[in-house]
């Protein structure tokens, strides 16, 4: 499954959910990474009012490994171009999905480090898997 939108440099800004909703610490990296790039910054680097945003892209644990993935994203980038966006942007959460992302082209701008993340004197993501340091704005020109 793939989600695409756009992000533009006019949207408002997205509340963080509520601290008990399990997705609170993710957006809370979200939001820490999208501070670090520059807030619309972004947007001047790549001199683009808008990005396609390429959302989620998740495949079933039992077809994983088999390029699935990575098809979704070159597709996700073929309807970017012929919907005439100027560059297509994602946030890879991990290893595995950056290494996705840069196998058909992407870039890292700007990235994260989960050990910096801290929330009310806890990191929510302490002893994850070594493999996923950090999260990353991946961009591709189009």
């Amino acid at each position: 499954m793939c989600l695409n939108g756009v992000l533009s440099r006019y949207d408002p800004d997205v509340p963080l959910p509520e601290e008990s909703n399990k997705c609170f610490h993710i957006a809370n990296v979200l939001k820490k990474l999208n501070e670090k790039a520059g807030g619309t910054a972004v947007y001047d680097r790549h001199n683009a009012d808008t990005f396609f945003y390429v959302f989620i892209v998740t495949t079933d644990k039992n077809k994983r490994r088999g390029g699935l993935g990575k098809d979704l994203i070159r597709r996700s980038i073929e309807l970017a171009r012929a919907l005439g966006f100027p560059a297509a942007r994602a946030e890879a959460t991990g290893a595995f999905s950056k290494k996705a992302f840069e196998s058909v082209g992407f870039h890292l701008d700007t990235d994260y480090s989960y050990a910096d993340y801290s929330h009310g004197g806890k990191n929510a993501f302490e002893g994850m898997e070594e493999v996923h340091t950090a999260c990353s704005m991946m961009i591709k020109k189009l």
